[in-house]
């Protein structure tokens, strides 16, 4: 009697384990795929349409049109803009007294009373001692005046090391094998000059991309849609290309270029 008990009662558990997992594999209960702004792990994570982007499900093609336009930092428009906070030091009067008796004794003038900062393509940037002559140009190292900037050489022939090439006013040493030149470079006839790329892998180092690709001699990174593209950087993947979608409004300018909070004489512009 107490065996038959025992047997009915497992058979009753048995019924209720089997009724409870039938209930829990219900095709009332489906699986919630996420919408946008929802987290996910894996693009699989988010609806149709959707791709897991920073772990969070967004479209993957973002529907913008490539303007053409681009973003420019505009600091000034003139050298003058490039000085407004420059200071002479005390006792300018004497080092100019100094600069007019003897040129070449002008190396503290021109660098502590003279602003040397210039504006190159809307940019400020150390220009150096200005100059007129070359007995202006203080020091051995910049001899030569050349557009009002003291410059180590005018031609090939001021380098006095054998071999040595001008290069924008500096000697550089030529080279002796592409090891010697930036990447994507080569050298030929001791010079180096741009290569570009010939295999997808050099450009995966480049770029430090996985998915870095090589075209034309061009590294580019290779997408399929939207969501394969750094939208930090504003990019969209067009005919396989992640590239800047362009700008249409400074305002959109300040933002890709970060200046939303700077100095009254920086803007940014969308040209």
């Amino acid at each position: 009697m107490r065996c038959e008990t025992t047997v009915s009662a497992i058979r009753l558990i048995l019924s209720l384990l089997l009724a409870g997992a039938a209930v829990g594999c219900s095709d009332d209960e489906t699986f919630h795929r996420g919408t946008t702004g929802e987290s996910c792990r894996a693009r699989n994570d988010c609806e149709s349409g959707l791709a897991c982007i920073s772990e969070i499900c967004a479209p993957e093609s973002h529907n913008i049109e490539i303007t053409g336009k681009s973003c420019y930092r505009v600091e000034c428009g003139n050298d003058a803009e490039c000085c407004t906070e420059f200071a002479p030091a005390p006792g300018c009067d004497l080092y100019e007294e100094a600069c007019e008796a003897d040129p070449s004794d002008c190396d503290a003038y021109q660098t502590l009373c003279v602003c040397n900062r210039g504006c190159v393509d809307e940019l400020c940037e150390d220009a150096g001692p200005s100059c007129a002559t070359d007995e202006e140009c203080p020091g051995f190292s910049s001899p030569y005046c050349v557009e009002s900037q003291c410059v180590e050489c005018r031609e090939h022939g001021d380098c006095l090391d054998e071999g040595a090439r001008c290069v924008e006013g500096a000697c550089q040493s030529p080279c002796e094998n592409d090891e010697h030149c930036p990447l994507l470079h080569a050298c030929d006839a001791g010079a180096c000059v741009p290569a570009g790329c010939t295999t997808d892998r050099e450009c995966v180092f480049v770029l430090d991309h996985p998915r870095g690709q090589c075209g034309d001699g061009v590294c580019f990174v290779g997408c399929e849609d939207d969501s394969g593209c750094d939208a930090d950087a504003f990019e969209v993947c067009d005919d396989g290309q992640c590239i800047f979608v362009g700008c249409e409004t400074d305002a959109e300018c300040r933002a890709y270029l970060d200046l939303s909070e700077t100095i009254d004489n920086v803007r940014a512009e969308c040209r």
